[in-house]
């Protein structure tokens, strides 16, 4: 299995999870979570991937993303 993880360095306003319009979105509203709580808020069959996803980038997380800079 694939994974990518990009760090967004531009501001909150420049995410559009609509796209082009051409298609229906997968998601309908954002908002930034902690690991544990996108976990929590996975529907059941799409947990155990968020788990492994999240444990392979668990090293690159943190809370704070502005103290890397």
């Amino acid at each position: 299995m694939s994974r990518f993880l990009f760090r967004l360095t531009g501001g909150d306003d420049e995410i559009n999870l609509m796209g082009d319009g051409s298609e229906k979105p997968e998601f309908s509203e954002w908002a930034w979570m902690t690991p544990q709580q996108v976990i929590e808020k996975a529907v059941d069959f799409k947990k155990p991937v968020y788990e492994e996803t999240l444990k392979h980038f668990a090293p690159y997380l943190q809370s704070d993303p502005a103290a890397s800079s």
